[in-house]
């Protein structure tokens, strides 16, 4: 969430990740959501996909992406930018290869933050390129960046990657290691499971090991264009019903997807 000071209320959503997990084969899919798509928010008609969480908190995201794509979400978490700070100074940080032309954005951001950072706390910059362990303020401001190479398409495509070496932080950890962890970060953490569920999906991973992870994008670059409509940018799937069918051909490995009829509605409305 794009929120300014500790807390959620009428914040719209900064990043809108699906994680999809095959507990059978150990794979798990990373899908970025375009946070300017165009799709139908149910009582707001048709706007911006990151409107969804202001207009209804998780309740209504979760409806917005469920109808829009098909699918059958039911849990979530949200996060802060204080709460990924906080997630990734307790994992010991991430490593994350800088480029030169992302070291001055990078800074850009963390000085922004550091200027309304509740606790007041101040963060130093980088003052390098190359391979580094960014603490969680930097990382957050890693991820920030969009006017390096393909705006938003690379920005989210840095939101991936900081989750992914998340993820290979925690790998070794062991069962101990795991439940302090999620009791060290669950109090900033928004969520409708309780911790002990957490807690049995983590061992769960512990057992099966850290899955081999895909990324996916939705819209897709290939299917999706940036367009004024109103005076407004947002970008529109072409169509909702390509995308959708990809999508779950991709995460589900099938190859006949056949999207539901509000889908199907909702895709002939926009065009």
């Amino acid at each position: 969430m794009d929120c300014r000071n500790g807390g959620y209320e009428a914040c719209r959503s900064d990043v809108m990740m699906v994680l999809s997990y095959n507990s059978n084969q150990n794979k798990a899919t990373i899908t970025s959501l375009v946070r300017d798509t165009y799709v139908e928010i149910i009582d707001y008609g048709f706007t911006k996909l990151n409107h969804a969480y202001a207009y209804g908190g998780p309740a209504k995201v979760i409806q917005t992406i469920n109808r829009n794509f098909d699918m059958d979400i039911e849990n979530y978490f949200t996060v802060n930018f204080w709460a990924v700070e906080k997630i990734i100074d307790v994992i010991g940080g991430i490593e994350v290869e800088v480029s030169k032309d992302e070291v001055y954005y990078l800074n850009k951001w963390l000085d922004e933050m550091n200027g309304y950072a509740p606790d007041g706390k101040v963060v130093k910059g980088i003052s390098s390129s190359g391979l580094q362990t960014l603490n969680g303020r930097q990382a957050v401001s890693y991820m920030r960046i969009r006017s390096v190479g393909n705006g938003d398409f690379d920005r989210m495509e840095r939101q991936r990657l900081v989750m992914i070496q998340a993820l290979e932080q925690i790998k070794n950890l062991n069962m101990f290691e795991m439940i302090s962890l999620v009791d060290q970060l669950i109090p900033y953490v928004e969520t409708n499971l309780d911790k002990s569920v957490i807690i049995e999906m983590m061992m769960n991973i512990l057992k099966s090991g850290i899955p081999s992870i895909s990324q996916y994008q939705l819209p897709s670059a290939e299917l999706g264009s940036g367009q004024m409509i109103n005076g407004v940018y947002y970008f529109v799937p072409s169509t909702l019903r390509d995308n959708v069918v990809n999508w779950h051909n991709f995460i589900y490995d099938e190859d006949s997807y056949e999207p539901t009829s509000a889908v199907i509605e909702i895709s002939s409305k926009m065009y």
